[in-house]
């Protein structure tokens, strides 16, 4: 599973991270990212097939909208970058922590091509 393949990852880079932390927004909804590190980063592992569904690219269009909105910053990887690259996508995690240093004012998102 590529999420437990990144959490691995990040624990044997040193990089303390919550599972599935709860974000609620303002609309009394809310969704639980995957990986999330202090500040304000949230990582989505997407699986290519379901994240490829069109109402799934939709929904993850309104949950990253949310997440801005509260001015987190958004990495999502695909499952075959995490399973092709980790070391990649670990490096990718690393500049954005450095890079982070409190709540931003302006937010990102980022995925990795194929």
């Amino acid at each position: 599973m590529p999420e437990i393949k990144l959490q691995e990852a990040l624990t044997q880079n040193g990089i303390t991270f919550l599972k599935h932390k709860l974000i609620k927004f303002p609309n009394n909804r809310s969704h639980k990212v995957d990986i999330f590190i202090e500040p304000n980063i949230c990582i989505e592992a997407d699986g290519n097939y379901w994240h490829n569904l069109s109402w799934i690219k939709e929904r993850d269009k309104e949950v990253n909208s949310e997440l801005e909105k509260q001015n987190y910053k958004i990495l999502r990887f695909w499952e075959s970058d995490i399973h092709s690259d980790i070391s990649k996508i670990v490096n990718i995690i690393k500049k954005q922590m450095e890079t982070t240093t409190s709540l931003p004012e302006t937010p990102t998102t980022f995925r990795e091509a194929n």
